[in-house]
């Protein structure tokens, strides 16, 4: 019973950074989609189906945190690569200062302070 409310909230959890961590890796280079995935395995061990991932990227780039471009693979099909534009990287800073301050302040919670979990 545990165990299923645990996958729930680490699912949510996961959600919830996505964002943060898809402009963090555009930040570093622009990547096509597939590149995007497997980044995001390698550098995470976060697991994205590509049906969560290519979703967020349309979102964002309707944001116009990212910008999209067809171009030649050379080896197969046209890729789209994605970049981060100057909106999205302002985005990127202002989300990593509340990453920041947000893990600070669980970080308190957990294992500093009157709610220390002991383990």
């Amino acid at each position: 019973m545990i165990d299923a409310l645990i996958e729930k909230w680490t699912v949510q959890l996961r959600k919830g950074i996505l964002e943060l961590i898809i402009l963090a890796a555009l930040a570093e280079k622009e990547r096509y989609g597939f590149e995007l995935i497997g980044t995001l395995r390698d550098d995470t061990a976060l697991e994205m189906p590509e049906g969560t991932i290519y979703p967020l990227l349309t979102r964002l780039a309707g944001d116009r945190l990212i910008a999209a471009e067809w171009r030649d693979s050379g080896s197969g099909p046209p890729r789209k690569y994605y970049r981060l534009s100057d909106r999205g990287r302002q985005a990127l800073e202002r989300m990593v200062d509340g990453w920041r301050q947000l893990a600070g302040s669980v970080s308190v919670m957990i294992g500093e302070g009157n709610y220390a979990v002991q383990r």
